[in-house]
């Protein structure tokens, strides 16, 4: 035990206990120092930071031990501070890495508001004139007419729009007959008339097959901008793509027709008796009300014919005008909608033929 003086306070001057060969007795209940910079407080220092510390004194005893007094007083009261107001290291403050903008190339083509970024929704009124401008410079030509409204568009409707610029009809149809082996899990779950698009994309490369596709997904300027970049699209130069800007020459056409075919293969049409036919702007093209056949007629024959192919049809004649349908329309998704462009050939050609008078009309759906 600890030797201790009479009135039972512990013997600070007793010498040590020791064994009985003589040595030091240093048995008994030992407690480690919790505080690690008690006997050495610039052990974590490394040598070019600790090297103010490692200093020779020189002088006399009195201002050596002056000094060395107050080093351990400033110690003291650092190691003794409470916790909230001991000094804090200095952090360095690092610059967060650059974030790549995914629409950096869009933006540059002069492709996309300056202000998305890759998670902003995509609407109709945005995809429109993404395909608007996109078009001049692209592979194919089709006329676009989208809804120009804030309405968000859905992944297949952009897909669409897109394959369009790259690839005629005839190829389209092709996709449609002969499908490749490989396509998205969800590919069953696209509407007739936009699977030989997803099947396009996924057979040249545009959308992974291992990926489902999500058409009824909202699309956003990321997904756009993947697609956009595989497909090549983006490399139209700003200079060309400033022509859409000059009004269209469309050479006079003189021609005597027989009929009007309306190709809509590529449209998710439905049959009816009476359909109509409009332009853009949603005036009436066919049928005349005027010049509007007997119900006996209609019921036998409908104000259009159907057919897949036009070698195949016969009430339009054999040398139609042939037009293709930008989008369905009416609450049965009968009617079919012209580009504005083409209505006007229709209405040209109709003073000079009038076989709208004798409806020769004929609506190109898909097979299936």
């Amino acid at each position: 035990g600890i030797p201790r003086t009479a009135d039972g306070k512990p013997n600070l001057t007793a010498p040590a206990p020791r064994t009985s060969d003589g040595k030091p007795d240093l048995s008994g209940t030992w407690q480690a120092e919790t505080n690690p910079y008690r006997f050495d407080v610039i052990q974590d220092l490394k040598d070019e930071e600790g090297a103010g510390f490692r200093i020779r004194f020189t002088g006399d005893r009195a201002d050596i031990l002056a000094v060395a007094g107050r080093l351990s007083d400033e110690i003291r009261d650092r190691l003794s501070a409470p916790e909230d107001v001991r000094p804090i290291p200095a952090v360095v403050e690092r610059a967060p890495a650059p974030v790549q903008d995914e629409l950096a190339a869009l933006k540059l083509a002069d492709l996309c508001p300056p202000e998305a970024v890759a998670g902003t929704i995509l609407t109709e009124s945005d995809l429109a004139r993404l395909l608007a401008r996109l078009s001049v410079g692209a592979i194919v030509h089709p006329t676009f007419s989208l809804p120009r409204n804030g309405s968000s568009a859905p992944r297949m409707q952009a897909l669409t729009g897109l394959v369009k610029l790259m690839l005629t009809p005839l190829q389209i149809a092709d996709y449609r007959k002969v499908p490749p082996p490989e396509l998205p899990s969800d590919f069953s779950r696209l509407p007739l008339w936009g699977q030989p698009f997803l099947a396009a994309a996924s057979d040249r490369g545009w959308w992974e097959v291992a990926r489902p596709f999500h058409p009824n997904a909202t699309a956003d300027w990321g997904f756009i901008a993947r697609l956009v970049r595989v497909m090549g699209l983006v490399e139209t130069s700003r200079e060309t793509r400033r022509e859409i800007q000059r009004p269209r020459i469309v050479e006079e056409d003189n021609e005597i027709y027989t009929g009007l075919v309306i190709d809509a293969r590529d449209l998710p049409i439905e049959r009816s008796q009476a359909p109509d036919v409009l332009d853009e702007d949603g005036t009436h093209l066919y049928p005349f009300e005027k010049r509007a056949p007997d119900a006996d007629y209609v019921n036998q024959n409908g104000m259009v014919d159907y057919n897949t192919e036009v070698s195949g049809q016969t009430r339009a004649g054999k040398h139609p005008l042939v037009v293709q349908a930008l989008r369905v329309s009416g609450g049965f998704h009968d009617d079919l909608v012209l580009s504005n462009e083409d209505a006007e050939r229709v209405r040209k050609a109709q003073k000079r033929s009038h076989f709208l008078w004798q409806w020769k009309v004929v609506f190109l759906i898909p097979k299936n």
